[in-house]
Order: C-alpha cells, then structure tokens, then sequence
C-alpha cells in the first residue's frame, strides 16, 4: 500500500468505533491525489481511488469534519460544495472562493481588479452579502483614514448608523492574498482600529486563515450579522402572538421598507425578503364569502412566511373592545385573521351579527350557537346557527409596543 492508502484504510477500520470528530489534514495538490506512474490510464485510476478515499474519510465524520492543507490545497477541496465549509468551525464565514471578475464589486473604486488580493477581498464582500446579510449601502472599499498623520486605505468597511443617525465604521477588514499570512495583517489591522476610535470589529484574512478582533483586541470568534438596527430608517417594534403554535414574538420592522425581524427569547430569527409577505388591513369587514370589504383596506400588514402561508388567504382587522383580553386580545390590536365561512368549536372568530362585526370564541350546541367572550364582565350570546356569518378565523394578533 501506499502511504496514502495506508491512512485511509486505518480511517476506514477505526474511526467509526473511536470518534465522530474527523481531522484530516495535508490535503495538499502533491500529496492527494497522487501519481506515482506516468502512465495515463494509471495515474487517472489513482486519482479515482484517492478521490474515493478521501471521500470515505469525510463521512465517517458524524458531528464534526476539519480539512487542513498547509501549502497549495488539493484539487478535492475545489471540487466540494463551499456552501458546506466554513473558514473557521466557529466563524460563519464560507471557505474561499473565486468569484467571475464580472461579477466584482466596486470596480470603480479598485486600482487593479487582477491582483491576487483582490479575489479575496471580493470572496469576502460577497460573504457579508450573501452570508452575513449586510446591504450593500452599507459597505465600502478603500476606506481612507489617517495613521500618524499618513493617509492610509482599510479594504473594505462595514458601516451602521448610530442613534444620532450618522454613518459610523461597525467593522473594518484588512485583506491578504490567497495563503499568504496573516500575521503582518494583524498589526496592521490593530494600528487601523487604534484610529477608528468608533469601530467595534477588526477582521484579517487571506482567505485561507482569519483572525477577529473587538475594540479592546480581544479575539473574538465571529463578527456580527446585519440588523436592521443598524440602518438609519425609523424602527417600529410590534408583539406578534401566533395562537396555532403558542408562540410570542418580538417583530422588528423599518418604516417604509419591507425589512422586517423575529426576536423569540432573546435569539433573532432571520426573515429573508423572499419569506416576507404582505395581507390587507380593515377597520371593518361585510359578511361574504370570500371576505368582502365594505371599505377601501387602510393599510398593509407584513408578516414572514412561518406565520401566514398564502396572502389571499388572510386579511387583518383592528380589535374594538375588551371582550376577549382574556384570550390575550385587546382593544386596538390588529388580529391575524384566516378566511373561512365554518369554525370548530373553541375557534376564535370573527362573526356578522345584526350588522356587526364581533370577537368571539365559537362554540355550537345542536342547532345553537354560543359567542363566548373572553372577559368575566360580558355574558355569552346565544343565537340560532342561521343568524351567524363567520368570516374568518383568528389566528394570532400584533400590537405595536409603545
């Protein structure tokens, strides 16, 4: 065997009793694959059972998988989806990748758009895009700042807005070409953060190695997401109670934008503008199937996909009234409301009753019908089944937090 061979056959016969965490280590282009013949077929053969080897390593890797090369990487690692590496098991940052030339960003901005830093800085731009979420508006390159009153350009820059309003440095990079190092970065990048006073990350990387520090230079293992808070635009903060699933969130929303967001205890949940979706609100509805306004809707309700399926299947209303606080429903909240003509008992539902629209829990006794409130003050309506127009169900209620 050879010795390569030999390490993946110890892989195959060991691993699976001993560890769920796999190393693999010097994947480098001279080492797998490798040819020890000139012949063709031969060596093309080999690369196939390298190939096959190497891929038998990965998975008996149940928890955790680390591939490292120390010179040029192996062709394999080329060949792997980047969307399933990290640059780092704690960072969320992809591996490496080249990026078409036509699809660079801030072209006008760069001197030379062929040098070997560049890939790596345009792999990372396109990171804080696509991974990390940030707007474009709010990165740059070729930052200029004064070190020692020499002028002097940070690679790219993150920006946010503070509670003034005004666009401050959030996170600064310093980018190396491919496998070069990052040592000499570092002190470079610390010289650069000892003069942005204002900015709360530092990051260097080849592409190949990171290294993140805060503004104390302490180590750090990622930088932080895009929030909305970081933009400039007003924020509305609104509680959003999903009664199908019991669940209570805090949602975010930038005025005038479609840039929305779920707190739930604490952990953000991240709503891609794609999984965010708009349904009409009333102040009233008329009887009908399906839900005919008897006014113009007044206004728009944006709400993820996790919450409402289909928009024409959900409208909302605003809540006049107390009868149902009990039910966690109150006078002037907005209540998500499913469209339907029949309930189960229990629902929550709106109902056309003499003219106008109620709150109420469901509840069908043989040919009759209960409308219970959910406040001790008020006493149950009970009417014939034929007397009662459901429109619609309530599925969860918002309520703007003052």
């Amino acid at each position: 065997m050879s010795l390569l061979d030999k390490y993946f056959y110890h892989v195959e016969s060991t691993i699976q009793y001993l560890s769920c965490v796999v190393f693999i280590i010097g994947l480098n282009s001279n080492i797998i694959p490798y040819s020890s013949c000139e012949d063709n077929e031969v060596a093309k053969l080999q690369e196939t059972t390298d190939k096959k080897l190497f891929y038998v390593g990965m998975t008996r890797a149940n928890e955790r998988l680390y591939l490292c090369c120390s010179r040029k990487p192996s062709k394999f690692l080329s060949e792997l989806n980047t969307k399933l590496l990290r640059i780092d098991s704690k960072c969320n940052l992809r591996s490496f990748y080249k990026l078409r030339i036509d699809d660079y960003r801030y072209i006008n901005k760069i001197r030379d758009i062929y040098c070997k830093e560049e890939e790596v800085r345009q792999w990372l731009i396109n990171e804080l895009i696509e991974t990390y979420k940030y707007p474009e508006e709010l990165i740059d390159v070729e930052y200029r700042i004064n070190v020692f009153s020499k002028p002097a350009f940070v690679d790219v820059v993150v920006f946010r807005y503070d509670s003034n309003k005004e666009k401050v440095p959030f996170i600064i990079f310093e980018v190396k070409p491919y496998l070069s190092g990052i040592g000499q970065g570092a002190e470079q990048l610390k010289s650069y953060l000892n003069v942005v006073p204002r900015c709360s990350f530092g990051v260097v990387t080849d592409g190949n190695s990171i290294l993140i520090f805060d503004s104390r230079f302490e180590i750090v293992d990622d930088f932080p997401h895009f929030d909305i808070s970081m933009l400039p635009s007003q924020i509305e903060e609104y509680e959003v109670v999903d009664f199908r699933r019991s669940k209570t969130y805090r949602l975010r929303k930038l005025v005038d934008t479609a840039h929305i967001d779920l707190v739930q205890d604490g952990h953000l949940i991240e709503i891609k503008s794609e999984d965010v979706l708009t349904i009409n609100l009333y102040e009233k509805v008329a009887a009908g199937t399906p839900v005919e306004t008897s006014d113009e809707a007044i206004g728009k309700v944006a709400l993820p996909t996790s919450i409402i399926s289909d928009p024409e299947r959900y409208f909302a209303i605003k809540v006049k009234g107390d009868s149902m606080v009990e039910a966690n429903i109150k006078d002037g909240d907005i209540a998500i409301v499913q469209k339907c003509n029949t309930a189960e008992n229990r629902d929550i539902v709106i109902a056309w009753l003499d003219g106008e629209i109620t709150v109420k829990r469901f509840c069908k006794m043989g040919s009759t019908v209960l409308l219970i409130p959910e406040n001790s003050k008020y006493e149950p309506i009970n009417i014939k089944e034929g007397e009662l127009r459901i429109v619609g169900k309530v599925v969860g209620v918002i309520r703007k937090k003052r």
